[in-house]
């Protein structure tokens, strides 16, 4: 019984995703030193456990390269400050590094906690969160059905792209404007109805799991590293 309560604690989907969306609050306002602590754990979790998610994990962030030359670009070159070499300044390069480290943390991040999930599993973890908006008069299950049918359409592309790249064929303008009209008619029909799994209701203490995590970076956003 001990043991089937600690899986649920660690294991649940609504702490999973809550976890992660309190890291994706936090991050922006981390500061250099913390991030590279938190995208080293990351990685080596990875490394160690989970070879897969790191594989994941490095296609996603190549995939990024050229967003984070660009954040690059503006911030190291047009960020006023201490010179370094030329139009570069400190100031510069620490903001563009402390950018494309948070957005390289939230992709690891990202893939950690959700690459063996669902469109299904995700919608349902999160029709979980937003239950309480019901009260509301919100639309929860409505949305979190949304979510489920765009997460799935967006894994339709993905794998029709990458069929067309395995066979070596490069996908003409005509082909890639029948995909764009085929994916607007869709969106222009009833939605499908995606079925959704209500995720297991987490131990009540479970909850301190993402409170304690909101508490543990809100303190390392406040501190000042000399």
């Amino acid at each position: 019984m001990r043991r089937a309560a600690t899986k649920n604690l660690c294991h649940t989907d609504m702490i999973r995703l809550a976890n992660l969306l309190v890291l994706a609050v936090f991050l922006p306002g981390l500061q250099l030193p913390v991030l590279l602590i938190l995208l080293c754990l990351g990685l080596s979790w990875m490394l160690l456990f989970d070879r897969t998610a790191l594989r994941l994990s490095w296609l996603r962030i190549s995939r990024l390269r050229w967003l984070f030359a660009a954040i690059a670009v503006l911030y190291v070159g047009f960020t006023p400050g201490t010179p370094v070499f030329g139009p570069v300044s400190l100031e510069g390069l620490l903001e563009g590094s402390q950018r494309v480290l948070v957005l390289m943390t939230l992709v690891v991040a990202v893939v950690l906690v959700l690459h063996n999930y669902s469109a299904g599993q995700l919608a349902s973890a999160l029709l979980g969160l937003l239950r309480p908006l019901a009260l509301l008069r919100l639309p929860v299950e409505s949305a979190a059905r949304r979510i489920a049918v765009t997460l799935d359409r967006v894994t339709e592309v993905e794998q029709l792209v990458k069929s067309q790249r395995r066979t070596g064929e490069l996908m003409p303008a005509r082909r890639l404007a029948d995909i764009c009209e085929r994916l607007e008619a869709q969106a222009a029909e009833d939605l499908p109805v995606h079925p959704l799994v209500r995720a297991p209701a987490p131990i009540w203490y479970a909850w301190f799991l993402p409170l304690g995590l909101a508490l543990i970076l809100f303190v390392a956003r406040t501190m000042v590293v000399l």
